[in-house]
């Protein structure tokens, strides 16, 4: 049956007109067409299946390489203003030591306070979501108290 046609060698039994064969052969040609469309439109409903899903997975790469972009792009920025802020600490503390002759233990810890301070709110700003901190980069006056 493969080929598509149906054999009608079958003999007819006893009782039956001469038509059973023909009438056989019509029916079973009928059925096998029905089957073919069938088929094709199975085929085809899995062709479209198949280009659909292949869309959906290229739109998913293509946002899961631009979030990791995006995410990158943000980690270098965050590390940027890091800097800047470690910058303008150890800016704050140099013009306090020019005040005097030399650097002392306390001096050494207040740099990395702020450096630490510093760091911690860029991190603390990135783990939130809030824009850092001083974007500007201006120093601010320093008060004393």
């Amino acid at each position: 049956m493969s080929d598509g046609v149906v054999g009608t060698t079958a003999t007819v039994p006893p009782g039956l007109n001469e038509n059973y064969a023909l009438n056989l052969k019509f029916i079973l040609d009928s059925i096998l067409e029905r089957f073919q469309e069938f088929q094709q439109k199975y085929d085809d409903g899995v062709d479209q299946s198949r280009v659909t899903f292949n869309k959906l997975v290229t739109d998913a790469q293509n946002a899961a390489n631009l979030a990791l972009l995006n995410a990158v792009n943000n980690a270098d920025l965050m590390a940027k203003q890091a800097i800047r802020h470690a910058d303008i600490a150890a800016s704050n503390q140099l013009v306090e030591q020019q005040q005097t002759a030399e650097i002392t233990d306390d001096d050494i810890n207040k740099i990395s306070q702020a450096v630490t301070a510093a760091i911690t709110a860029v991190l603390a700003n990135m783990a939130t979501g809030r824009p850092p901190a001083n974007v500007t980069g201006a120093v601010k006056p320093a008060t004393t108290s």
